[in-house]
């Protein structure tokens, strides 16, 4: 029988331990997440991330550092380009993605624009010195005068936005231009493509819905797939599952919000139903309410209570799980809500490893790791798949501890 049976990859979005070595190319130095939230809040209490030495990562007020760490820790450079999440997450998983383009580009690409303006046979308005809702309000009247699009996309991401007034295109309409629009973008390294239905109220206050939304898939197997196709059953339990292939997953269990999720989770990992007749399966939580609401928010309050309530979960699934079980739990991108001008921020990202069978004995410490796909490679020797990432395993190691 296999040493481990059961895998729960829980990926906190947005959850950045300090400024990566690139940092500064992106405008993100001194970015650090959890310690600046830590530090406004007047410090965290997070016993159970405290008792999985997320102190030994990175200097978090309220949490100290400690030789008597449950868990194996460490942290992970991300190689891909980019600050985008679905980038992170590829990169978990096995997949990294390199851009066609530097990463904070002074424009878009003539090409671009000119295939999209004959594509739409509508002037293009584009600017990218301002944040997106800067963007929407500045060219407003012109777009209406005009009849033109505003397209944009924010300092390094790779996210492609293409906004008009329900009054200029209709929904239907804007959303086959989404696609036309994500089809171009493909071939200069944008990975997601969004149509906005903006508009002005009674206060000339601008209104903004995303109408409709494209991602890139990854275009080879990850470990999830690889799991899946070695009969070990692979779950994805989050809000939206825009980031991967449905072939890559035996179920989707969509929720309404983080809460949730977890709640999900917490239901299916006791179930037989989920595993296959070895006892054996893969879950893969992302928690993205964090990143979404309180990260792009900018709103540290909120985001120092959504980390209280996952460090809660983290307590009751540990009580649950089997001694043939493993936790491991990292981070797709880094979001920190003190950087005011900035969605995402360039960090690196958690690693951390439980299991009651292969307890801390002599050192939890997993260094800093050259990739996130460190913990695809490690997924693959878990369960003996020989499949490779591009990363280095730390499954021998966590063994040598035994």
């Amino acid at each position: 029988m296999q040493l481990i049976q059961k895998t729960y990859l829980v990926v906190i979005e947005s959850l950045g331990v300090g400024e990566a070595p690139d940092a500064v190319i992106y405008g993100d130095k001194n970015a650090g997440t959890i310690a600046h939230v830590a530090e406004y809040s007047g410090g965290l209490d997070l016993p159970t991330l405290e008792r999985f030495g997320l102190g030994n990562i990175t200097y978090v007020k309220g949490i100290p550092r400690s030789d008597e760490s449950i868990a194996y820790f460490g942290k992970c450079r991300q190689t891909s380009d980019g600050k985008d999440n679905l980038n992170g997450h590829w990169e978990i998983t096995g997949y990294s993605y390199p851009s066609l383009y530097h990463t904070d580009p002074a424009g878009f690409f003539p090409q671009f624009v000119e295939k999209l303006e004959r594509e739409f046979s509508k002037k293009c308005i584009f600017n990218l010195q301002y944040s997106g809702d800067q963007i929407l309000e500045r060219y407003y009247y012109d777009h209406m005068t005009e009849k033109s699009f505003i397209v944009f996309y924010n300092k390094n991401d790779m996210t492609v936005n293409v906004a008009a007034s329900p009054d200029i295109v209709s929904k239907d309409d804007l959303v086959k231009i989404i696609q036309t629009t994500h089809d171009i973008g493909e071939y200069y390294g944008f990975i997601r493509t969004q149509g906005i239905h903006i508009k002005l109220n009674a206060e000339n206050k601008l209104l903004k819905k995303i109408v409709h939304s494209i991602s890139k898939k990854p275009n080879h197997t990850t470990i999830l797939g690889s799991c899946k196709n070695a009969g070990i059953p692979v779950h994805f339990i989050g809000r939206k599952q825009n980031i991967f292939q449905e072939t890559e997953f035996n179920n989707t269990l969509l929720t309404e919000s983080d809460m949730k999720s977890m709640a999900k989770l917490a239901e299916v990992s006791v179930s037989d139903h989920y595993t296959n007749e070895h006892g054996q399966a893969l879950f893969y939580l992302v928690l993205s309410d964090i990143n979404i609401n309180a990260g792009n928010g900018k709103d540290i309050k909120a985001y120092a209570n959504a980390l209280q309530e996952i460090d809660q979960f983290l307590q009751k699934l540990i009580r649950t799980m089997n001694s043939s079980d493993i936790l491991i739990i990292t981070a797709s991108n880094g979001n920190d809500p003190s950087f005011t001008e900035s969605i995402h921020t360039r960090e690196y990202l958690p690693l951390i490893a439980y299991s009651r069978v292969l307890g801390v004995r002599s050192s939890g410490k997993l260094g800093v790791r050259r990739t996130l796909s460190d913990i695809a490679e490690t997924i693959s020797d878990i369960y003996g798949l020989d499949t490779h990432y591009g990363g280095d395993s730390f499954w021998n190691y966590m063994l040598s501890q035994i």
